[in-house]
This record gives C-alpha cells, structure tokens and sequence, in this order.
C-alpha cells in the first residue's frame, strides 16, 4: 500500500517521522519541519494539498485532530470502492482511528499496523468488527471475488450483525483460512449440483424447506458463481475471477467493437464478465488502443506473450495459415489464454467476430491465488 502520512505541527512531524520508519510511507510536513526529517513539505491552501495526496495514495494517515481532516477530506469522497483508506492519529501517539475506507480501502487493517508500531490503541468502529460478524466486502476481498451489488452486500451484512443467519452456496471448496474465521451464523453449502438447482433449491427454503425454516428478514444468502444467476431476495453474488482472456484482432480494431466482441464471448462461454481477471495478447498487439481501452473498463492487467513462447504449444490448436504469414504464428487467441493461466481448462475455444477473436481459459483454483 502507497501511504502518505501528513503533519501539521513539529510534534506530529516527529510522531510522523518515528511512524515513517516502522510501516514505511512519504512523510509530509510544513515546511519549516520538512527539512529536520527529509520530509516533503504540506502546500496552502491544505484542503487542495488533501485533494492531491487523496488522489495519489492507497492510504493517509493524519496526525492531527479529527474535525481538521473531516472537513478536509470531505469534498474529495466517491465511494468505499475507490476511497483511500484514511486514518486519524492524535499528536500524543495514543489513539489510532479507522475513519473511511475500513474495509475495502484496508483502512481498520493500516489502523492496526499503525497502533502496533507506535504502541497506541486501534479505535475501529464498523459493527462487523466489532460485533465479530460476516463483512460481506471483506469476505469477497479474502476470496479476490467481485460483488455484483454493494447494495445487497450491504443487506447482507445488516442481517448478519442483527442475529440473522448467513448461508453461502458454493460450487467451490472455499480456503480453509477463510472458513477457518467463519463466525458461527454462517452456514457453508458445497453444491455438487448446477448452482441453477441450488439457486432454485435457495428460494424453496426461504419459503419453507427443513434447511430454511427462518423468517425471511433472520435469513440472508451469499452465492459465490461466474454464472449469471437470479439472485433471492436478501442474497448477494460472489463472482471469482479464475478466467483468462485470450485475444487476437486486426491492427487499430475499434475499442466499441472490441468491447461488444469480449461482452458477447463471456455470455457464449456462460460467465459473468467480472470473472475475468486478466487479458493476454502477442507483443504485436501490446500498444492496441481498442484493448487498451477494455483493459481500463474491466479494471485488470494485460500480459504479453512471446511468439517464442507461441509456437511451443501452436500445434495444440486449429491455426491459419495466413496468421502465421503475417505475424510468424499460425494462433493468438487460445495460445495466449493457455500461457497466461494456471492450471485449467479452455472454457472457450474460440469466438471470433468483426475481426476480434477471443478465447477463454478456465483456472482450477477460483479463489485469490
């Protein structure tokens, strides 16, 4: 995590300096200060400096009195997916506050680092934690899932911190370190069956099944799945990323056309298109505006593939003749999703359309890696 830590008397600067050196992180001072700790120097007016330093860092720790940093931080929030995390220090080194972005931001846990190292006591105040309950969001972070709907996910979390039950339907065995720290109104389901069945099977028991026999406000559903699913009432859908892209497409390509071409490939191959994790093409194709475009869309990385590389497996898959004229292989799409994966299978072999081409590699282990 990229922290900044912002001072603005000689004391914090100090504090600031001693915490710069047990977590790491830039240290900011004004700038009569700045010089005694090889700091960089806080800029007037501050709330534009916070507007800055907001933008840039993963995390901002503020050593000074809470009011100055609400009032500065305010016209900057967005949402708690985008946030930075932000924590308060008083300048006596005795408190350490978790106040935006506790849980997908990492707010509570730089908070924890942050207390530890200077000997000062965590204030963390989000009702998951402190009621030791399931937080949806950070449930979905320890598993590297996407969440279809934060709203939901909220719902969720609601119904577990007020005493309801929490049931997980899972097509996937989940990491023992994470059902290992389950709390106890959790219930985990593995299902063998098409998670359409165990869907259906969700929305019987909210009903009246022996399996769900909670009022409907006491029960809430998490159903981790690439698969578009209609989600029940009070559930929320997990959404693994363990597939891998492939694509190959003529020079200058569109970015629209390239984009309809993905959307349309991930619905062929039956998965939500936030299961994707990352995108693999030739060194040809590396500065391709149209994938570069979809790559900031989705929010993942590209990695490039050597032709070297290529031609090792090609043979493994139907190539072209003419491809291998033009560009000294006869495949891109598959080649490039096989090389980029892990472990797994090509869930789609080949989806072609308006010059694009696409290919799909399903990785056997769905969760964060």
């Amino acid at each position: 995590m990229k922290i900044a830590i912002v001072t603005l008397t000689k004391g914090a600067s100090e504090l600031g300096n001693q915490l710069c050196d047990r977590i790491g992180g830039t240290l900011y001072c004004k700038s009569e200060f700045s010089n005694l700790y090889a700091a960089k120097s806080t800029t007037k007016p501050f709330k534009d400096f916070v507007g800055k330093v907001f933008n840039e860092y993963e995390g901002i720790i503020f050593i000074m009195a809470t009011g100055i940093v609400v009032r500065s931080i305010a016209p900057y929030i967005e949402s708690k997916m985008s946030d930075p995390a932000i924590v308060v220090m008083d300048e006596g080194g005795q408190h350490a506050i978790s106040l935006l972005s506790g849980h997908l931001g990492g707010g509570n846990a730089l908070t924890q680092k942050v207390a530890e190292s200077i000997g000062a006591t965590a204030v963390i105040t989000t009702a998951s934690d402190v009621t030791n309950n399931l937080a949806v969001d950070m449930f979905a972070q320890k598993l590297g899932a996407s969440i279809t709907s934060m709203e939901n996910a909220k719902n969720v979390t609601a119904i577990g911190i007020n005493g309801g039950m929490i049931n997980i339907f899972t097509s996937h065995d989940l990491p023992e370190s994470v059902v290992n720290k389950l709390p106890k109104n959790v219930r985990v389901y593995i299902e063998e069956e098409s998670m359409t069945e165990a869907i259906q099977s969700m929305h019987d028991t909210l009903s009246n099944t022996p399996l769900l026999n909670e009022p409907l406000t006491n029960e809430a559903g998490i159903f981790i799945s690439s698969k578009h699913l209609w989600i029940p009432e009070n559930c929320v859908q997990l959404v693994p990323r363990n597939y891998v892209v492939g694509i190959g497409c003529r020079r200058d390509s569109k970015a629209e056309v390239i984009k309809n071409v993905f959307m349309t490939a991930c619905v062929e191959a039956g998965i939500r298109f936030e299961a994707v994790r990352q995108l693999a093409t030739i060194e040809l194709k590396a500065d391709e505006g149209g994938i570069h475009e979809l790559l900031k869309d989705l929010n993942i990385p590209l990695e490039i593939i050597a032709l070297s590389d290529i031609k090792v497996v090609q043979d493994r898959f139907k190539g072209s003749d003419f491809v291998e004229k033009t560009i000294g292989v006869r495949a891109v799409a598959e080649p490039c999703a096989m090389l980029a994966a892990g472990q797994g299978f090509m869930r789609l072999s080949r989806y072609a359309d308006q010059g694009v081409t696409i290919a799909i590699w399903e990785e056997d282990d769905a969760f964060k890696r």
